[in-house]
């Protein structure tokens, strides 16, 4: 981004640059770029869900294998069956997340449009003054 051949609506200064390009380069602070704001998610939902039903597997494993001694051919199959589910269960945990919800989804549009309109920004060098200029 370089400067531009329009003026400073303020003071008619053709000294002005880009918000972004003032921003990285530090020399004011007036200008910052926009900041996504919180928004309510599924975590807590996601995790507690997902140790529930480890805890779910890991119960049904013990009680399945309590059942060895006495039929070791049936109860087998259903054990490493559970263990299998708790298995899965662990990698969904740790390698999944959760969906994002229409808060955080509606926040980040919001946001995507306020960088938009910050990096249209400009920023006049003399007077501070920021505005964004007709096309």
């Amino acid at each position: 981004m370089e400067s531009i051949a329009a003026a400073c609506p303020a003071c008619g200064s053709s000294e002005v640059q880009g918000a972004e390009v003032v921003w990285e380069s530090g020399q004011v602070a007036s200008v910052p770029p926009p900041v996504p704001r919180r928004a309510a998610t599924h975590t807590g939902r996601f995790y507690g869900f997902g140790f529930l039903g480890l805890v779910a597997w890991t119960l049904a494993a013990i009680y399945v294998c309590s059942f060895v001694a006495a039929r070791a051919e049936s109860v087998a199959l259903v054990a490493a069956v559970a263990v299998v589910g708790g298995v899965m269960q662990i990698v969904r945990l740790f390698t999944g997340s959760p969906k994002p919800s229409a808060d955080q989804i509606s926040a980040l549009e919001e946001w995507k449009t306020a960088h938009r309109e910050w990096q249209r920004t400009w920023l006049c060098l003399r007077c501070g003054m920021s505005f964004v200029p007709r096309d």
